[in-house]
């Protein structure tokens, strides 16, 4: 096996990632295949899984670029506000989202979905822990009870496809979480 640079092994990783978001635009995860995601990515089988163990490492992978790179846009807003921009950006990208929950929901998917929710919410509990806010349990046992909720709550509201509106889930998502806190929601 020969190896590959650095730069190539990111571009291979970065093919891949946007063959299977363009896959996930037109059926559901459950029937994209590793073959499916490596003809659209012109990419052969055997470097597929140089990079990835399966089609679920890789959409973990690209779960996690996508809330890193939201992350860092919402870093210093108001917690009400992120969690609107947050919502925005799964609307924005709609159509791919309901493709990875409208079937029965894997247990797989969910566990992928709600551990790009943790480190989020990991580092605002640890953010909030240095500014000496009280928190309500150790930061490990909270942030896995938040993350699953805030995931549970939003593939819910992908798979009821947008019935509430945007804002509300918003407002619903920071009342909870500030009360799950011990705090009263902050002002918009």
């Amino acid at each position: 096996m020969g190896t590959q640079s650095p730069g190539t092994m990111k571009n291979t990783d970065l093919l891949l990632g946007a063959a299977l978001m363009r896959l996930l635009e037109k059926k559901s995860f459950k029937k994209i295949t590793v073959n499916d995601i490596c003809r659209e990515a012109m990419v052969s089988r055997s470097a597929f899984y140089q990079h990835f163990e399966d089609k679920y490492k890789l959409l973990s992978c690209c779960l996690e670029q996508a809330l890193r790179i939201q992350g860092d846009q919402i870093k210093n807003m108001p917690l009400q506000k992120a969690l609107d921009r947050m919502l925005t950006g799964i609307q924005e990208n709609q159509k791919m989202l309901y493709n990875m929950f409208r079937a029965e929901l894997d247990q797989e998917l969910m566990d992928i979905f709600r551990d790009a929710f943790q480190r989020s919410v990991r580092e605002w509990l640890e953010e909030l822990s240095a500014k000496g806010v009280r928190l309500s349990a150790p930061v490990p046992a909270l942030t896995a009870f938040l993350a699953g909720g805030l995931a549970g709550m939003t593939v819910d509201w992908i798979r009821e496809n947008y019935k509430t509106p945007k804002e509300e889930m918003a407002a619903c998502q920071c009342a909870l979480l500030m009360k799950t806190m011990g705090d009263e929601p902050e002002e918009k």
